[in-house]
């Protein structure tokens, strides 16, 4: 074998399929040096060929000094039929994670939904919930303003009902029914200027009541006794002259009288009274009118006050400087 047909296309003709896609199979053979040894410089090359695997042939050109590997064909073929069942394997055993993935994913996404299903569910009742406190609270809202309406309007009932009644305070016990129209006729003409006759009044009386409030009746100590009289017009005109007067002098006794008036707006009329002094400390005209309510004059500005808690926000508005 020459080194033209060597290196010829037909010397490798079967080899002409392979040398694009197993560059490898062809290495140089290393030189022998004097000693024996292989490799260039004493240093020993290993080759590593498909040879030592055992899947193929070799062929040495000694003119050439180099090594043509031939594969095997059953030995390649069963090392592709071996990889290609590796990897069918490794696809089954993928698949078979896919599937058990996917049944976990599926799972997971079932939770998922049905975790935002009730919690879109319980934002829904969140909100429903929200809707109806803020409902309630209006309606709390309402209620106590129509609570307070109808306590003012039980008030101002209450008190309708006892417009043509007096209570005359101190009046010495121990005196017959029957004489005590009679000695609150005397009382009122002696101690209360008013152009009404003794007679006059003695007949607008209607009827006297003791005080309903007395625990025990066996304490003697000056008591209450409500006058009903027929016309509020004699009744206002003796309120008004004894509230100018004060307190009530008929030379036998000393007596008050006052507007006989509801618990409730006797019980605000007290409050505000003691508000009194500290407006006036503060500068300001104030008046206690009736039934319960202040009249508060400060630089040239009126305030009429009905609630004791509206008077103590305004003393502290005085006391600041915000009022001018």
């Amino acid at each position: 074998m020459s080194q033209d047909r060597v290196g010829g296309a037909s010397a490798l003709t079967p080899l002409a399929d392979l040398s694009s896609n197993e560059s490898s199979f062809l290495s140089p053979v290393p030189q022998k040096d004097n000693e024996g040894n292989g490799g260039v410089d004493g240093k020993q090359e290993v080759l590593h060929s498909s040879a030592e695997l055992g899947i193929v042939n070799t062929v040495h050109l000694s003119d050439t000094q180099s090594q043509i590997i031939i594969p095997e064909p059953n030995a390649l073929e069963n090392m592709i039929t071996s990889l290609t069942d590796s990897i069918k394997k490794g696809f089954a055993i993928s698949g078979e994670n896919q599937v058990e993935i996917r049944s976990a994913c599926e799972s997971l996404e079932k939770k998922i939904d049905l975790l935002v299903f009730r919690t879109q569910a319980l934002e829904e009742s969140v909100k429903t919930l929200s809707e109806n406190v803020e409902r309630n609270k209006e309606e709390i809202q309402l209620l106590k303003r129509t609570e307070r309406d109808l306590q003012d309007k039980m008030e101002i009932l209450e008190n309708n009902s006892r417009r043509n009644n007096l209570r005359i305070f101190n009046i010495p016990v121990g005196m017959e029914w029957s004489d005590l129209k009679k000695y609150i006729a005397t009382l009122i003409k002696k101690a209360v200027p008013t152009d009404a006759s003794e007679a006059e009044i003695l007949n607008d009386i209607h009827r006297v009541h003791q005080d309903l409030f007395r625990r025990n009746p066996n304490i003697k100590k000056p008591q209450l006794i409500l006058v009903n009289f027929k016309s509020y017009l004699l009744k206002k005109k003796i309120l008004t002259k004894a509230l100018e007067l004060g307190s009530l002098d008929s030379g036998e006794t000393k007596f008050e009288i006052r507007s006989d008036l509801s618990r409730t707006t006797l019980n605000r009329q007290w409050e505000l009274g003691k508000r009194l002094e500290e407006f006036k400390e503060l500068g300001a005209e104030v008046r206690l009118r009736v039934p319960a309510n202040l009249r508060v004059m400060l630089n040239d500005k009126m305030y009429n006050i009905r609630d004791p808690v509206a008077a103590d926000d305004l003393i502290d508005a005085i006391k600041k400087g915000n009022i001018v």
